[in-house]
């Protein structure tokens, strides 16, 4: 009985020996296909990054051709935006005349060049021109001789010139190139009259001249005294003195009287122009100042009485110089400065009236803004809160309704526990009657094995010992059978290694 079971159990240990070695060999077959497969893809995926190699270095080809034809086109832009910038700036140099004048000067009307050229090429003409002619504008006629060659291109005059670029002339001269400039003739001193408002009447009346000239450093003296800048001063001293220079010509016999009466005006204008808008009213005010002497402020000739008008000596002084016209022009221009005066102090008092209520409106529009944030804030934690009331609320009431049903299903299970308490507790004694009945049944089973027991101990004793020399065996089979294992472990590491240098 004892040796079909052994045969049995060493032919079932051999047969699993079998088994794992088949087991092993599959896998190592099987590892050897995944790693061919793992060597395929690998070749195959290198073929593709070759490829994909290949046609990045296309697309950088394509980039630089694109990046080289965009830097192109870059400069091409800049270059004809340079060329138009030049273009605009050559014309914008250029300084349009009126007249029909179709060419432009050799030189920038600007320069002070230029300007002195248009001064003396203006000058002989006014000293030939006649007291009532109007052809001031056009060029004197040439003695007779043979015509010299027509030139290219006709020069630009100042009496040519418009406003504004005769104005950005007179910015580079001071008051008595300026009042040179008028005297060149009767147009261009017109012109010079509507520029700068010394009166139209001055220039249209024809005044008789004086049996006696006056100083000229008397009628700078009364003209220029008082109030006047510094720099009014110095340029009204040089236009009296250049004007002085040229009384013997026809064309300077309203110049003399009514520019040289004008000439603080003239002056104050230019820096006026020159300075801009902001000191339009306080070139106005000296200009006042300049016309009423020393009569305003008491330190000029014939100064000290107070008030705001001249003083009887120099009201004497200036009917015997000047004449009825000339006088009209300088009170007119000296209600015109008050007038400039005042409402230049109605503007400032307006201007500060509309700063007061601008401040006020910023103050009461700060505290709106402040006190409308105030209130965004309190309605926003006023929305807060009863946001967070109602999230409560539902909560507090999902909380109560879990209770609730929680309380219902408690019953429930308290009732159905009291049930199978109760079933339970028939089953027990039911159980404990059985139990006693098979504890008795066991008592004797146990006794007859025990008997039966110390009957088969000897028996096992012999097969005890047949199975110690069947265990031997087996052992020394089974070191036979690791020995070949680690053979094949070995075999399977080789091929692992020569796989994996084939793979790289």
């Amino acid at each position: 009985m004892l040796w079909p079971q052994r045969e049995k159990l060493a032919s079932a240990r051999l047969e699993e020996e079998r088994a794992t070695a088949r087991d092993v060999r599959g896998k190592f077959v099987e590892e050897l296909w995944g790693l061919a497969r793992e060597f395929r893809i690998r070749e195959q995926e290198q073929a593709n990054a070759d490829q994909l190699g290949k046609k990045l270095a296309r697309l950088e080809g394509v980039e630089t051709d694109l990046r080289e034809a965009e830097s192109k086109l870059i400069k091409m832009q800049s270059a004809h935006e340079a060329a138009v910038a030049a273009a605009a700036a050559a014309a914008a140099a250029g300084i349009p005349g009126s007249g029909g004048s179709g060419g432009t000067s050799a030189e920038q009307p600007g320069s002070p060049d230029s300007i002195g050229s248009l001064g003396t090429a203006r000058q002989p003409h006014g000293s030939e021109a006649s007291p009532g002619g109007e052809g001031g504008g056009e060029q004197a006629t040439s003695p007779p001789s043979p015509p010299p060659p027509a030139p290219a291109v006709k020069p630009c005059l100042l009496l040519d010139l418009e406003k504004k670029p005769l104005l950005k002339v007179f910015v580079f001269l001071n008051a008595g190139e300026v009042l040179r400039a008028a005297q060149v003739c009767r147009p261009m001193f017109r012109k010079v009259d509507l520029m700068f408002g010394i009166g139209s009447q001055a220039v249209s009346a024809e005044p008789t001249p004086p049996a006696a000239p006056p100083a000229p450093s008397a009628a700078a003296g009364i003209i220029t005294g008082g109030g006047a800048p510094a720099g009014a001063r110095d340029r009204a001293g040089s236009a009296a003195s250049a004007s002085s220079a040229s009384t013997g010509a026809p064309g300077n016999r309203l110049g003399q009287r009514a520019l040289a009466s004008a000439l603080g005006v003239v002056a104050s204008r230019v820096e006026a122009v020159t300075a801009g808008a902001s000191s339009g009213f306080g070139s106005l005010a000296g200009a006042a100042a300049t016309l009423t002497g020393a009569g305003d402020g008491g330190s000029g000739p014939g100064g000290g009485g107070g008030g705001g008008g001249m003083s009887p000596e120099l009201m004497d002084d200036l009917s015997k110089r000047l004449t009825t016209v000339e006088m009209k022009g300088i009170i007119q221009l000296t209600e015109r400065g008050r007038r400039m005066e005042a409402r230049a102090g109605a503007l400032q008092a307006e201007k500060e009236d509309l700063f007061a209520r601008l401040q006020g409106t910023e103050s009461v529009k700060e505290f709106l803004v402040a006190k409308l944030k105030d209130t965004e804030a309190a309605l926003k934690r006023s929305l807060d809160e009863k946001g967070l009331t109602l999230r409560q609320s539902a909560s507090d009431q999902e909380v109560i309704s879990f209770l609730d049903s929680r309380t219902q299903e408690m019953e429930r299970v308290a009732q159905e526990t009291m049930d199978k308490a109760m079933t339970y507790q028939t089953e027990l004694e039911d159980q404990k009657a059985s139990g006693q009945k098979q504890t008795k049944v066991l008592e004797d089973m146990l006794r007859f094995e025990k008997q039966r027991g110390e009957a088969g101990e000897a028996a096992f004793k012999a097969q005890k010992k047949l199975l110690v020399t069947e265990v031997k065996k087996l052992r020394t089979t089974n070191l036979a059978l690791k020995a070949e294992c680690d053979d094949l472990r070995q075999q399977l590491k080789d091929l692992r290694t020569s796989v994996s240098q084939l793979g790289r």
